[in-house]
């Protein structure tokens, strides 16, 4: 049976909506997705074959046909409870007879309030909440602890939330830069970690280190934009009825994707912190504190190779 794993950072959504029942594919906790990331996913099991199915021929709740849930597991019984909504973009060219491949892109969050225990299931399932940031002013009421100290003065609050954001895109860059330098120190060529192809439709390995916030924030919006195949891409985020993580602006919108774009280099912790944050402006801050620590981590690994190497 599955069991929640406590968090404390778990939020509570701002909405009184009830729980609408979610299909769920187990992950491991690494590999939780952030809006605006694409995903392939290789489907092996009778139970991933009928989500699948029932993903593309039910509506759940809010959501449009083609979505279901990402169930973070840190170990076989312990389930976080926080989950990345994913929707399937297209079914690939099957690779082998026993498996079906998909890729997914994540188009918001969800909490989950307890899983379907129905004997008759033939896949996981759990009754969710989507889980949407606050409202800027709501936010800026008792959201980061720098904006509050602004007081009641908006353009203070607004200066504030400026300089956060220019540093945590520094930041992010220096990380890129670093990441790439060493990559290239080491010879170049493909990176040596290979994981899931996050960002990549076409790679099984690591994508390209290197990536500057603003080029990253881009192309998650573009991958957010698309309403598949046959549609034109959507003329803008905020209204898009398939996303599902609420924005009153262009502008809101736009700046949660860079605040999610900003762990990219980040690891399950602070990813998973990330998710589980309901306020955009401190979810930059949480960004900039882990990106400190990287960049120091880089530094350190590159003044090293560079001592030791031949």
């Amino acid at each position: 049976m599955l069991s929640f794993l406590s968090t404390a950072a778990a939020v509570t959504l701002p909405t009184a909506a009830p729980p609408f029942r979610l299909p769920m594919l187990p992950f491991d906790y690494a590999d939780a997705m952030l809006p605006g990331e694409t995903l392939q996913v290789a489907l092996d099991e009778p139970a991933h074959h009928a989500l699948l199915l029932e993903a593309l021929h039910r509506r759940h709740g809010p959501l449009d046909k083609g979505c279901f849930g990402q169930l973070l597991k840190r170990d076989h019984d312990r389930a976080s409870s926080i989950a990345p909504l994913l929707q399937i973009t297209q079914t690939l060219p099957a690779r082998s007879h026993a498996s079906t491949w998909i890729e997914v892109k994540c188009v918001g969050r969800a909490r989950v309030d307890r899983f379907d225990q129905s004997p008759d299931a033939c896949f996981d399932a759990a009754y969710v909440r989507e889980l949407v940031d606050r409202p800027t002013s709501a936010a800026a009421d008792g959201g980061d602890g720098d904006a509050a100290a602004a007081g009641g003065d908006g353009d203070a609050a607004a200066s504030l939330a400026a300089a956060k954001i220019e540093e945590v895109a520094w930041a992010h860059d220096e990380c890129a830069e670093l990441k790439w330098s060493l990559h290239m120190q080491r010879g170049g060529g493909a990176p040596s970690r290979l994981r899931w192809a996050r960002d990549s439709a076409t790679c099984s390995e690591e994508p390209r280190v290197g990536t500057a916030l603003a080029s990253l924030v881009e192309s998650r919006i573009s991958v957010l934009r698309e309403r598949g195949m046959d549609a034109a891409p959507a003329p803008a985020l905020c209204g898009h009825p398939a996303l599902r993580w609420g924005a009153e602006s262009e502008e809101s919108a736009e700046r949660q994707v860079e605040s999610f774009a900003a762990f990219h280099f980040l690891g399950a912790q602070e990813r998973y912190a990330a998710l589980a944050c309901d306020d955009t402006l401190r979810r930059y801050g949480i960004a900039l504190r882990a990106l400190g620590r990287r960049v120091l981590e880089l530094r350190a690994e590159a003044a090293l190779y560079s001592a030791f190497a031949v």
